[in-house]
């Protein structure tokens, strides 16, 4: 029996834009959550704890950059982007005219 690793996880999620990719999202991103295979908050939430479980706190903003994991407040789904970033705090609910720059609260822990 051989194991996935965190690793293995991040590299497949990255393909997700190439031209053939292993990694079928289900739409174009940013998408809303429901239009994507992940359907529910909770899947996007596990996927990115276990990719997060093996990255050192150095470099995880860099293993993140690209993958389709980050799932906003206003409920789309969209791959992290370094020239993009969004906040992490559950007071998003204070500026609800922004949600999309806020990390979606199941996602912050």
């Amino acid at each position: 029996v051989k194991e996935v690793m965190p690793n293995s996880v991040i590299r497949f999620l990255q393909t997700h834009t190439a031209n053939d990719p292993l990694c079928r999202i289900g739409a174009a991103l940013p998408a809303l959550l429901s239009d994507t295979t992940f359907k529910e908050p909770e899947k996007v939430q596990m996927v990115l704890q276990y990719c997060l479980s093996d990255t050192l706190p150095l470099y995880q903003e860099h293993e993140l950059h690209g993958l389709p994991l980050l799932l906003t407040v206003d409920h789309t789904l969209r791959a992290f982007d370094l020239s993009h970033p969004v906040f992490a705090t559950p007071y998003a609910d204070l500026v609800p005219r922004v949600s999309e720059s806020f990390v979606h609260n199941l996602c912050l822990s």
